[in-house]
């Protein structure tokens, strides 16, 4: 009789690794795909909707946004003017120090991101009703796990 054999892990198999990427960018990009097809009218590209996401936490500076996202100063910055263009940031001065400019969401972008999270979360929870009993207890449990890496990467970037 042969040895059983051993369960995949991620240090005795890296394609688990890779498998995992690509498997997190096809989520995603399903997703977007779902909700613009279903007619949401979030008129920005995804880029923008990450930008949106870190404003959203607090009104914060360009550099703080490209800073936490890991993307160029100048690139954060054309993509606010363009969002600031379509009425969902607005620039405010600072409080403490008037020659720096924070970025605050407008109502609109408010409105715009919970539709976008609403929507998000149907096409999710449409997806995950048509696996088995067992399948979703194995994605609950997945969750806790994928956090933990996602702590992990935004820790150590």
């Amino acid at each position: 009789m042969a040895p059983p054999t051993p369960p995949r892990t991620a240090s005795s198999d890296p394609a688990i690794a890779a498998d995992l990427g690509r498997l997190i960018g096809r989520l995603r990009r399903a997703v977007t795909r779902k909700v613009r097809a279903d007619g949401s009218d979030v008129p920005v590209r995804e880029s923008h909707i990450e930008i949106l996401r870190v404003v959203n936490d607090h009104p914060c500076r360009i550099q703080d946004v490209a800073d936490q996202l890991h993307l160029a100063h100048n690139t954060v910055s054309t993509a606010t003017q363009q969002m600031v263009d379509l009425g969902l940031l607005e620039r405010l001065s600072d409080n403490s120090d008037g020659r720096v400019v924070r970025l605050r969401l407008t109502e609109s972008a408010k409105q715009h991101i919970d539709q976008w999270r609403r929507h998000r979360a149907l096409i999710l929870s449409q997806q995950i009703e048509q696996l088995s009993a067992g399948d979703q207890q194995i994605l609950a449990q997945a969750l806790p796990v994928l956090d933990k890496v996602a702590r992990g990467l935004e820790t150590h970037a």
